[in-house]
């Protein structure tokens, strides 16, 4: 008679273990969805950022060539050539630049396109 209470209580023990175990598992389980889901999340938000300043990068270029065009369409010198100019400019010694004749990127490039 007491073996049956024992071998009752033996075998809610090694229920509430299995269940204890089971639940462990469920929890690691969860956890590695967890950290999946949160690397997955980090790539995507690192890929966007990458493909932002690629974008922002080809925009500015294209406002650029966009500007140029412009400036070039009324008579002026491109912003790049300006640019070029005023950096060597600023490599000349005092003396030179006094004597120095203006750039002649600065200048005209043609006639400004007649009116219509």
């Amino acid at each position: 008679m007491y073996q049956h209470l024992f071998n009752a209580s033996t075998d809610r023990a090694r229920n509430m273990a299995d269940r204890k175990a089971e639940i462990e598992r469920k929890k690691a389980k969860l956890q590695a969805l967890r950290e999946e889901r949160d690397r997955r999340r980090q790539e995507k938000e690192k890929k966007d950022a990458e493909e932002i300043a690629i974008r922002s990068v080809t925009s500015e270029k294209d406002q650029r060539n966009e500007l140029d065009q412009m400036l070039s369409s009324i008579g002026l010198a491109p912003v790049s050539d300006v640019l070029s100019s005023l950096s060597s400019l600023s490599s000349l010694t005092p003396e030179q630049s006094t004597n120095a004749t203006p750039e002649p990127s600065l200048q005209l490039h043609s006639t400004p396109p007649a009116t219509r």
